[in-house]
């Protein structure tokens, strides 16, 4: 099975009218077949909830790899 994989594009906020995302994500579409499309802004903050959320989602759960309780791997 194939990892699944985000085209997050990003600094969207630059855009002088919405309407142009829409080629730019069909243009990307051509070129692979993304799971998800996830326009973001860092400055405004728009999208970035949903790229966590899609990385959640999408990551594997790994072992524990430190006590819940350490705050740090260096010592105090």
């Amino acid at each position: 099975a194939r990892c699944p994989v985000a085209l997050v594009l990003t600094k969207c906020d630059r855009l002088v009218h919405e309407d142009h995302l829409l080629p730019i994500i069909e243009r990307w579409m051509k070129v692979f077949p993304f799971d998800a499309v996830l326009p973001t802004s860092a400055s405004s903050g728009r999208g970035l909830e949903a790229v966590a959320d899609y990385l959640v989602e999408k990551l594997p759960e790994g072992p524990t790899l430190y006590d819940p309780d350490q705050l740090s791997f260096s010592e105090m």
